[in-house]
C-alpha cells in the first residue's frame, strides 16, 4: 500500500509542477501576459510558497522539490506580469 501511496504522490507532484511549464514557456517565448489576471498569478505564487514551507516543515523531499520548481515557473510568470504592469 505504501508504494501505491508514494506513486500517487509522485504523479500528483509531477502533474502539478509541470502543469505550469507550458504557461511559463509561452510567456518566455512571447512575453505576452496581458490575459493573465494578477490575482491568479498571486494566488498561485502564494500557494507554491505555502506548499514549499509545508514540505520543509514535514521534511518531505517530494513536496519540497515539486514546489521549488513550481515556484520558479510561477515566479517567472509573475515577474513578467509585474514588469508589464509598470509600463
Amino acid at each position: 500500500m505504501e508504494v501505491i501511496t508514494l506513486s500517487i504522490g509522485y504523479v500528483a507532484a509531477f502533474c502539478s509542477t509541470f502543469g505550469l511549464f507550458p504557461l511559463a514557456l509561452r510567456v518566455w517565448r512571447t512575453g505576452e501576459v496581458s490575459q493573465l489576471p494578477v490575482g491568479m498569478v498571486t494566488v498561485m505564487f502564494m500557494g507554491a510558497v505555502l506548499w514549499l514551507v509545508y514540505g520543509i516543515i514535514r521534511a518531505d523531499q517530494v513536496i519540497i522539490g515539486a514546489n521549488s520548481i513550481g515556484l520558479f515557473f510561477i515566479g517567472y510568470v509573475g515577474m513578467v506580469k509585474l514588469r508589464s504592469l509598470k509600463r
